[in-house]
């Protein structure tokens, strides 16, 4: 196997600060880099403050919707190097998640194009557009302009492989199902046997908080599901959250939920799910929860919304139990 890394701070070396300011004296050079300097550091700064503001508004969807995300902001020199590397004579070439979709626009002619789509972006978009406060009249034409540009960029492909067969049901009605195929997400289950069934005494839930889905299940089920459960129970049971989440994103959830307890990576995940109630309160996104099939080997009862078990085969009141209001 050769691999082609292409190295982003190489080629900042390369297009170092002295080739712009390479006619300058060397008295103006230093004021320019010193410029420089301080206006990154304004925009770091800005950005962190941007962000912190908002986290604090309402409508935490549309202020993290990928609705937002700029899809052609694509790096020139990675962009380059990608088109070079693909001329190298390769059969084939395999294109992996939506900010990487429209490289297929600079790869040969001859070469077998495949992506695997993790994540079908207008069906997420359109989960989120839901969820806003308000839907402004732009929005909607951005979610139409966004959906074409995905499509447009799929179809360029020979194949594409989804997660599941939910969305290879939503792709083919808008491009050819022949070239469409279904390889499911796998856990390794070779490692541990599964555990015996144990009586629940705590909630868990499983995902890191960078992943806007799940910020925002757990943000709903603080706000939402928690006052039912509090209403109905003398004691509310501990709500684990495993894996990695940012300082605020937790301050937001512990300020409205107490019993919340954030525990980082979790080595040995079976065991630690044996004997909990798994809760899957997701809202946003399609493929497929890996969370759900880490719960199923454990042996852990589950709670899930429909979305959250999308393109999975639970049945509500035989292997889990599906709900998609906080009552």
């Amino acid at each position: 196997v050769e691999f082609y890394v292409y190295d982003e701070n190489e080629k900042k070396q390369e297009n170092s600060d002295e080739k712009p300011f390479a006619n300058m004296s060397w008295r103006d050079r230093t004021s320019c880099r010193l410029f420089l300097s301080i206006a990154q550091s304004m925009y770091r700064k800005i950005g962190r403050r941007q962000y912190r503001y908002k986290n604090k508004q309402e409508d935490m969807v549309r202020n993290r919707s990928t609705l937002f995300a700029t899809s052609n902001d694509l790096n020139a020199d990675f962009c380059r190097y990608v088109q070079e590397t693909a001329a190298k004579g390769f059969d084939v070439t395999q294109i992996e998640f939506y900010e990487y979709l429209p490289l297929v626009h600079l790869l040969p002619k001859e070469v077998k194009k495949i992506f695997v789509h993790h994540e079908v972006r207008f069906v997420r978009n359109e989960n989120e557009l839901q969820l806003f406060n308000s839907q402004q009249p732009t929005d909607l034409i951005l979610f139409q302009r966004e959906k074409a540009f995905e499509l447009s960029c799929l179809s360029a492909y020979d194949a594409i492989i989804t997660l599941t067969e939910t969305d290879k049901s939503i792709l083919s009605q808008y491009l050819q199902p022949k070239k469409i195929f279904v390889s499911p997400a796998v856990i390794n289950i070779a490692s541990f046997e599964q555990k015996p069934f144990k009586p629940a005494t705590e909630l868990v839930f499983i995902g890191s908080g960078d992943h806007f889905p799940n910020a925002d299940a757990m943000i709903w089920f603080s706000k939402e599901i928690v006052p039912v459960l509090q209403s109905r129970m003398e004691k509310i049971p501990q709500l684990n959250i495993v894996g990695m989440w940012r300082k605020d994103l937790k301050e937001n959830i512990l300020s409205i939920f107490p019993q919340a307890n954030f525990t980082g990576y979790i080595e040995d995940l079976a065991s630690f799910l044996n004997g909990k109630i798994s809760v899957v309160p997701v809202r946003i996104g399609s493929g497929m929860r890996i969370k759900i099939l880490d719960t199923v080997f454990a042996s852990a009862p589950l709670v899930t919304t429909t979305k959250g078990c999308e393109g999975l085969p639970m049945v509500s009141r035989e292997n889990c139990l599906i709900a998609d209001d906080p009552e």
